[in-house]
């Protein structure tokens, strides 16, 4: 009889007793709370680097029109290097891209839409829905009047916050002596 009980007694001390588990259960459900709510922001985290990347990729893309502008006018043979670029793109009345014919400088602030990943005027892109991003470009002259500052700003809407990303850089004539001499 005594070798049956301490039978018994050795296996009630091998299982759990219900306060045991109890107590299991909640650390488990406060641990999954917890990586329920890192995954979350991980995810905002991935959209936030995802629309931060897009507009600076459009900022580019805005330098890089005004650029082909400016050699566009050396090529056509035009005295200004600057036509298109400072008459359209003041910091008071910023420009967009115009894409109808071929991509130029217009007035005016630019609203993007997108189409399968692809950003642009509707009619460019082949429809699509408004996108989150719009952009504006303006110029700004530096000492003699053969250069100046380009400054290209994406705008966006995140979660009832107003983003923005803006990127400067530095244009000039450099077909001219006068531009490349020291």
């Amino acid at each position: 009889m005594k070798k049956q009980i301490s039978h018994y007694i050795q296996k009630t001390h091998q299982a759990f007793t219900l306060l045991e588990m109890l107590f299991a259960v909640i650390i488990f459900s406060f641990a999954l709370v917890s990586l329920i709510g890192i995954t979350g922001k991980g995810v905002v985290a991935t959209i936030t680097a995802k629309n931060q990347l897009t507009a600076q990729y459009l900022a580019e893309e805005l330098i890089e029109v005004a650029r082909n502008v400016r050699d566009s006018n050396y090529i056509a043979g035009n005295a200004a290097w600057d036509t298109g670029i400072t008459e359209n793109c003041t910091k008071e009345n910023p420009c967009g891209v115009d894409y109808s014919q071929k991509p130029v400088l217009k007035t005016g602030r630019e609203t993007l839409y997108e189409n399968n990943g692809v950003f642009g005027p509707a009619d460019i892109i082949g429809g699509g829905d408004e996108s989150i991003f719009s952009r504006e470009l303006y110029f700004e002259s530096i000492g003699t009047g053969n250069q100046g500052m380009l400054v290209s700003t994406v705008r966006w809407q995140e979660k009832e916050v107003e983003r923005k990303f803006e990127l400067k850089t530095y244009i000039a004539d450099w077909q001219t002596a006068s531009s490349t001499t020291p």
